[in-house]
């Protein structure tokens, strides 16, 4: 486990496919899925977060700092 190997506490993992949001599922990390124009489908469901456009991904910034 990659969380467990680098000695990281918390944190996420920000992506726009599928791999990505397991790969923070995985390592027990906080998966945020941004959907611009890459995600296809139903990809990022699995996503703690989703990011659908600039606006939100200044505010989901600002959330998961304070995390």
């Amino acid at each position: 486990m990659v969380k467990n190997k680098n000695q990281i506490g918390k944190g996420y993992v920000v992506g726009h496919r599928s791999s990505d949001i397991s790969a923070a599922k995985d390592n027990e990390l906080i998966a945020v899925g941004v959907n611009f124009d890459c995600a296809q489908g139903d990809e990022l469901k699995q996503a703690d977060f989703v990011v659908n456009n600039r606006v939100e991904k200044r505010m989901k910034s600002l959330i998961l700092h304070c995390l």
